[in-house]
């Protein structure tokens, strides 16, 4: 029968091994995958940033490459007389020097040019005017296209007293060839790639399988901000999960007879949306969404990009670039340990074991018990494996500091 004393040891030695076990689980969850969550999220922004970089550089293309044809035009307005130019762009199609501008757009643009042959008017007006030529948007822009115009749109505010002739739009030009291009040679852990505009449609979407998206609003409306730090237990989930903004009912009193009802419940559906959106614009958010009955996370960044030679509004487009990711992949990539600690664990798991295995042999046993020859080649083999650790141990320290060097 065990004594009062010995049973009470042995309850609290398991006591205290289940509380550090659990305080090694706290301090994993709630450290360890915190900190590696939030360098996942840095280095999605990060990401991000590349991208706007690699997007900017393919409109910087674009934009480059019609000015050059300008000067070009310029270049051949003045060495040649007007009726001779008039004489080699007549008859066929663009013969002469305008078949030049013709072929320098289907070599410098070729991909994205809709090979729509620009008039004479139109390539002398670029001939004109190279300094302030630059792309334009549509005004309602369902994909990454822009054109050119010439005359350039200008602002009235500016020029009020000066009468230009009418516009002509050539050189449309569809980014999103160059565009994939760029994105494919940068590798990135996003499942999908979104770039859209102010008013949160979508313009591009890289990958062609998985679900379509269209609008970021409605799908903003219902998520929530990802919180990177949670409470000491909170992994251990809650009963009652955070509403979004957009879930919360508005309290709306309609006026007697009911006609504006509808009205004010959908404009106070719009807002949450609205206000996510304008923080896109604003700087970088990162939000969990659900889309296709998937939950993403979704980075969103503000790219500003320059389309003409002009600064202000009429040069600039603003866009939102967004990546998309899953939950479940950030959340396995955060709670998977990298191999340096793993080998860490394991070697200070060894030489622990290696050192306590014999306290612990002399501490439990009797008085009878004797030491045999098969105890003698255990402790040889632990005292083998405790000096192999440690020197595994050094090794790594000292590998570490030539690659740190």
């Amino acid at each position: 029968m065990q004594k009062p004393n010995e049973r009470m040891r042995r309850i609290i030695l398991l006591l205290a091994t289940w509380g550090v076990l659990l305080g090694f689980f706290i301090g994993y969850e709630n450290y360890f995958v915190s900190g590696q969550k939030e360098y996942l999220i840095d280095r999605e922004f990060r990401n991000l940033d590349r991208l706007s970089v690699q997007l900017s550089a393919e409109f910087d293309r674009a934009r480059l490459s019609v000015t050059s044809l300008a000067k070009i035009m310029h270049f051949m307005e003045k060495t040649s007389q007007g009726a001779e130019r008039e004489t080699k762009c007549q008859g066929t199609e663009l013969s002469g020097r305008c078949f030049e501008a013709i072929e320098y757009s289907k070599t410098y643009l070729g991909g994205i040019w809709d090979e729509k042959n620009p008039s004479l008017s139109f390539l002398a007006c670029l001939g004109a005017s190279p300094d302030t030529i630059g792309l334009e948007q549509e005004k309602s822009p369902s994909q990454l296209v822009v054109f050119v115009q010439c005359p350039p749109s200008e602002d009235p505010e500016k020029k009020p007293s000066r009468k230009v002739s009418e516009p002509e739009a050539f050189l449309r030009m569809d980014l999103k060839p160059w565009v994939l291009g760029a994105f494919a040679k940068y590798k990135n852990s996003f499942e999908d790639v979104l770039v859209a505009d102010e008013s949160g449609h979508v313009l591009f979407q890289q990958s062609e399988n998985g679900p379509r998206i269209s609008e970021l609003s409605p799908i903003l409306a219902k998520g929530t901000d990802i919180s990177v730090r949670e409470k000491v237990f909170g992994f251990l989930g809650s009963s009652n999960p955070p509403v979004p903004a957009a879930a919360t009912p508005t309290e709306t009193r309609a006026p007697e007879g009911g006609s504006n009802s509808t009205s004010s419940t959908g404009s106070a559906r719009r807002k949450p949306a609205a206000k996510r959106l304008d923080n896109l614009l604003q700087g970088s958010t990162a939000t969990k969404v659900s889309i296709g009955g998937k939950d993403y996370f979704l980075f969103a960044e503000p790219s500003r990009l320059a389309l003409g030679n002009t600064s202000g509004e009429s040069g600039q487009q603003n866009l939102i670039l967004v990546g998309v990711r899953l939950v479940s992949s950030v959340e396995a990539e955060s709670h998977a340990m990298p191999y340096s600690v793993l080998i860490w664990l394991a070697l200070c798991g060894v030489v622990l074991l290696g050192f306590s295995w014999p306290w612990f042999k002399l501490q439990y046993m009797s008085n009878t018990e004797r030491f045999r020859p098969r105890d003698g080649w255990l402790l040889l083999f632990t005292l083998l494996l405790v000096t192999a650790g440690v020197m595994l141990m050094l090794l790594n320290v000292s590998y570490l500091k030539r690659m740190t060097n």
